[in-house]
């Protein structure tokens, strides 16, 4: 199982500057543990897209912490925070997109 002292010290690894591209404090880790593992308890396995996804912090600590299994995509509309996301989430690196998500419509695939 794991401990909030992980939790903390997996958040507390993240600058200042990303934290403020989320619009958050990086002073406030543990608040933001207790609501990130709040949100965790309805996170369904599969796909997970977060919309305005900053700098991919939330996503990744659902993918880590949530126990579900889970394939993260985000959609920002700042281009730094696109690239700190793709950086956090190097997995799924080629998952984030600098887009409006209000205008974003998914490329259609073929099928072979």
């Amino acid at each position: 199982m794991i401990i909030q002292n992980d939790k903390l010290s997996f958040l507390k690894k993240f600058s200042e500057e990303e934290w403020k591209l989320n619009g958050h404090k990086k002073i406030n880790t543990f608040y933001l543990m207790n609501m990130y593992d709040a949100l965790a308890k309805y996170i369904q396995e599969g796909k997970y897209l977060e919309m305005g996804c900053g700098t991919g912090i939330l996503s990744k600590y659902l993918k880590l912490f949530s126990g579900k299994k889970i394939e993260i995509f985000g959609i920002d509309i700042n281009q730094r925070c696109i690239t700190l996301a793709k950086n956090n989430n190097k997995d799924e690196y080629n998952n984030f997109y600098c887009e409006n998500y209000f205008y974003f419509y998914p490329k259609k695939q073929t099928s072979l």
